[in-house]
């Protein structure tokens, strides 16, 4: 009886013994399990974080720029030259400019003083302010590419002087001027050579495009006393962007009536023609003086003896009723659309009290052209004429050019 309880408590101690090692057997199998399953762990993390960090980067990469402008001592800055297919992203519609109208979208919106915050597309340029804030928020987006001859112009090269019995033509102003948004081929300096060529296939046209995005008039009349007026163009074109009104003077636009003055002394120095071309007006733009800054560009063409161009008024007859529009009615704004078979209202917002709704756009309607394909007849943007808007540019000024 003794013996059996002994070799059963023996039996017993062995099992138990054998159970301890296998458990602590499975201890360490799960331990190595568990280490094995974190080191795994971390490895996904990483790789996950890496894979991120590159699709955002790509993302990112996708609307960046290259950067178009360098600094300069008298100018302020100028467009670098040589660039060769320079890839430029921009918003394919209207952009929010200031503090948000109606509704706390602060991505939407940037402040003009911003403007030298994104070294991408060009520090220097006002346009290109809001690529850091809303890059990631604007969907409707163009891409366009750069190049520009050794002198930092968007124009094939050509000779200090004139080639004998060559009509150069000098095309002054800001991003219209440059093609912004559009290739070279589509912007109304080269559109004004080719329709140039055909009115008059005996004469020899050359074209230069001096045009520099976000140049104000001060800038330009710099540009053209220091250096344009030495390359001895026959005739020089103006278009400008309009300035900022100043009522309680005697002139509206007094910066741009000095400049003008100067441009208009030193281009009856040269012997050189000058045309004033006002510029045209989006429906979303708010600035309320392009129709003052025609009638004082008339005045000063009529004053000086200069060629004038009403691109303006063009604009506005030949874009009436056609495309999308933005129509405001007091403090309600209505985004239309016009087509042949009239007039459909595609969103209706108030703008809260205390703002005037002719010089703020509500955040909606910005939303609103986010996702939809309509865009104006003749704008892409607020201020950036498309490709008809620059044909129509270059063919009216080509024949406006054969008259003189």
């Amino acid at each position: 009886m003794c013996l059996l309880s002994v070799r059963e408590n023996q039996a017993f101690a062995g099992t138990e013994t054998g159970q301890a090692t296998l458990k602590v057997g499975q201890v360490r199998t799960l331990f190595k399990n568990q280490r094995l399953f974190i080191v795994l762990l971390v490895l996904c993390i990483l790789l996950m974080t890496a894979l991120n960090v590159y699709v955002r980067r790509r993302r990112r990469r996708k609307f960046l720029s290259d950067v178009l402008t360098v600094s300069d001592h008298l100018l302020g800055y100028r467009i670098k030259s040589n660039l060769e297919k320079a890839t430029v992203v921009i918003p394919g519609r209207p952009i929010q400019l200031g503090k948000p109208v109606g509704e706390e979208d602060p991505a939407e919106s940037f402040s003009p003083d911003d403007i030298q915050s994104d070294p991408n597309v060009g520090e220097h340029i006002p346009m290109c302010a809001y690529e850091l804030r809303e890059r990631g928020t604007i969907k409707r987006r163009i891409r366009f590419q750069v190049t520009t001859n050794s002198l930092g112009f968007r124009s094939p090269e050509f000779s200090e002087y004139p080639a004998r019995n060559t009509y150069r033509i000098i095309c002054i102003g800001d991003s219209i001027t440059f093609g912004w948004g559009l290739p070279e081929a589509e912007s109304y300096p080269r559109i004004l050579e080719k329709r140039l060529k055909e009115l008059d296939p005996n004469k020899r046209y050359e074209i230069i495009n001096a045009g520099v995005p976000g140049y104000k008039f001060n800038q330009m009349a710099v540009s053209f006393m220091s250096k344009l007026a030495l390359l001895r163009p026959s005739l020089v074109v103006i278009l400008t962007g309009v300035p900022d009104k100043k009522a309680m003077t005697r002139c509206p636009f007094p910066t741009t009536d000095r400049y003008l003055g100067d441009v208009i002394k030193t281009a009856k120095t040269f012997d050189i023609e000058v045309i004033l071309i006002s510029p045209p007006k989006s429906s979303f733009e708010p600035n309320p003086h392009f129709e003052d800054f025609r009638d004082f560009l008339m005045d000063m063409a009529r004053t000086f003896n200069l060629g004038f161009v009403d691109i303006y008024t063009l604009f506005k007859l030949v874009g009436h009723q056609r495309g999308l529009k933005l129509e405001i009615d007091g403090s309600v704004q209505r985004l239309v659309s016009y087509d042949k078979k009239g007039k459909e209202l595609l969103l209706e917002v108030t703008v809260p009290a205390g703002i005037d709704p002719a010089t703020s756009i509500h955040s909606g309607i910005y939303r609103f052209l986010d996702n939809t394909d309509r865009s104006e007849t003749l704008f892409f943007d607020a201020g950036h004429p498309t490709s008809e808007g620059h044909r129509l540019i270059g063919e009216y000024l080509a024949r406006c050019v054969t008259k003189m």
